[in-house]
């Protein structure tokens, strides 16, 4: 009998696992929350640091750039459900990923970027941008063309 409701346990958790790696992969629709947000980014371990969201939806899919002081971190995937953003953003090893609640043109929430975690707010300020903002190192910004 023991064993039976442990069997049972087993694939109640494996279904679960399932229903959320595939809700994750939902990504984006129409009407989803896309443009260009600027913003600021709280680190606890960098401080506060100006930043930039290019968020745009492609195929289903989120797509897009992060731009911060200390790098530029690619989309790699996303979700929106109720009202929430998830985001998985990429750049050479480093992972990221943000919480972001969305109310009114203004995304807030958390990111946690290995050890380093930290509070995020960005305003959208138009639509997708053509042109990305490269920072090429703390002082100087350089603008180029995507």
């Amino acid at each position: 009998m023991l064993l039976k409701k442990l069997h049972n346990w087993a694939w109640i958790a494996l279904i679960t696992t399932l229903v959320n790696a595939i809700s994750v992969r939902a990504e984006c629709k129409p009407g989803y929350p896309t443009g260009y947000f600027e913003g600021t980014v709280i680190s606890q371990q960098a401080g506060k640091l100006e930043v930039s969201l290019n968020l745009r939806c492609a195929d289903g899919s989120y797509e897009g750039d992060l731009v911060t002081p200390v790098g530029t971190y690619s989309v790699e995937g996303g979700s929106f459900d109720a009202g929430n953003l998830r985001l998985q953003l990429g750049a050479g090893g480093d992972r990221v990923s943000v919480e972001l609640q969305v109310d009114a043109g203004v995304l807030h929430g958390t990111f946690v970027a290995g050890d380093d975690t930290g509070l995020i707010e960005v305003r959208r300020t138009g639509e997708i941008a053509t042109a990305r903002l490269v920072y090429t190192n703390a002082r100087s910004l350089e603008r180029t063309m995507a």
